[in-house]
């Protein structure tokens, strides 16, 4: 994935005036303030990489 990569959440329920919105809150891979919290983390040890730890 790209470093820069730009995901966006669910939209939040319609509050019944204007346009319905398209995106939620942003998600940046780039910066950590937009990531919330991780639900698992699974961290291995890979012979070529390392320790390598991954959160979702």
């Amino acid at each position: 994935m790209r470093s820069n990569l730009c995901l966006w959440d669910a939209p939040p329920a319609y509050k019944g005036s204007g346009r319905p919105r398209k995106h939620g809150a942003k998600f940046k891979l780039n910066e950590a303030s937009t990531w919330g919290e991780a639900a698992s983390v699974l961290e291995v040890n890979d012979p070529k990489l390392g320790r390598v730890k991954v959160s979702s």
